[in-house]
């Protein structure tokens, strides 16, 4: 069986009862077994992690005023995302700042360990949007698996004002257009 090209095989070992195992396997990644599950009941939700050793990659860069956020094709190591890996130039000279997780989450074999995919880089001084601001991304930073990106990554990153809010109307109110309507009262419709 396939799902989202993951072969999944049903492993069967029998004793004095029927026991069932899943074996979990798609390219690039790890092959993994689940535990041997008893059956009956039937066995639900058997989840299991795959490892995947590709190196990791920048996979996006996007400059803002506020700061640089950068964001890698696969979850990395935390203690590597520092600024002797991260390094943004402004104007030629290197920036100072700080570097912050967005979107930190808990290994799920090991809850004192977290991995993120994307961070921002906040400079002491916000940027402007005639810097040339320059992101370079060492090949030290280290994924989940534990494998290094390939090469560095350098980037010049054009420096825009970062929406932060939306507002829209609370109300909308559209006119249509339909054969039976006589007044134009009638074909009012009002969205909330």
């Amino acid at each position: 069986m396939r799902i989202d090209g993951t072969r999944i095989e049903k492993l069967i070992r029998t004793t004095d009862n029927e026991w069932v195992g899943v074996k979990y396997e798609k390219a690039g990644y790890e092959t993994a077994y689940s535990e041997w599950l008893p059956v009956p009941p039937p066995q639900l939700e058997v989840n299991v992690g795959l490892v995947q050793y590709a190196q990791p990659q920048v996979s996006m860069a996007l400059g803002y005023e506020e700061g640089v956020v950068v964001e890698f094709d696969k979850y990395m190591q935390p203690a590597t995302l520092t600024a002797a890996n991260i390094r943004v130039t402004r104007n030629g000279a290197a920036a100072a700042g700080t570097i912050h997780l967005l979107n930190a989450e808990e290994n799920p074999e090991n809850t004192s360990e977290q991995f993120a995919s994307k961070i921002r880089f906040v400079p002491a001084t916000p940027f402007t949007v005639s810097d040339d601001v320059v992101l370079t991304v060492k090949s030290g930073v280290v994924s989940y698996a534990g494998v290094c990106m390939a090469v560095d990554f350098q980037q010049q990153v054009a420096i825009r004002q970062e929406m932060k809010t939306l507002s829209v109307p609370p109300s909308l109110n559209i006119l249509l257009n339909a054969p039976n309507c006589s007044e134009q009262s009638d074909c009012r419709t009002t969205l909330f």
